[in-house]
């Protein structure tokens, strides 16, 4: 499969500015230096994500998101804290974790849903049958009919 950004060719880079200068120049305006950050940075980013995930689109969308996030306000990257690489896989992994959060929801919401229809569905039928009272277990349904019984 091909990535959307072609990897890194060692040598390629090597006329380029340092990240530290690249990122000064993005806080004082320079969309070039994001652009540049860009090529150099993206590729990776994108190849982590996609090992993470195991899905083009949603790394797509979380090297997007990291992008995002680096734009308006680049961090100050510290060579004790680590590469903007880094940082920019830190800011997909949690994009990715968002998303399994909210993939997570929805999932939960629609069982939560299924299961209230179910009920809903067992109780209309009870009182079609003239059940006295419905009991819920492991998925089935069992209705309870009252018996008058007299000596």
């Amino acid at each position: 499969m091909l990535s959307f950004v072609p990897p890194r060719r060692p040598g390629l880079h090597d006329a380029e500015p340092s990240s530290d200068a690249l990122l000064r120049r993005l806080a004082a305006g320079d969309s070039q230096a994001l652009a540049t950050l860009y090529r150099r940075e993206a590729g990776p980013v994108y190849r982590y994500a996609l090992a993470v995930c195991g899905n083009a689109a949603w790394a797509a969308a979380a090297t997007q998101d990291a992008f995002l996030a680096l734009a308006p306000r680049p961090p100050a990257v510290a060579p004790a804290l680590g590469t903007l690489g880094a940082w920019l896989a830190g800011v997909a992994r949690h994009s990715l974790s968002a998303r399994w959060r909210q993939q997570r929801r929805e999932k939960i919401a629609a069982v939560k849903d299924a299961a209230v229809e179910g009920v809903q569905n067992a109780m209309s039928e009870a009182a079609t049958l003239g059940a006295a009272s419905v009991v819920c277990v492991g998925g089935g349904v069992l209705f309870f009919k009252q018996v008058v019984v007299s000596y």
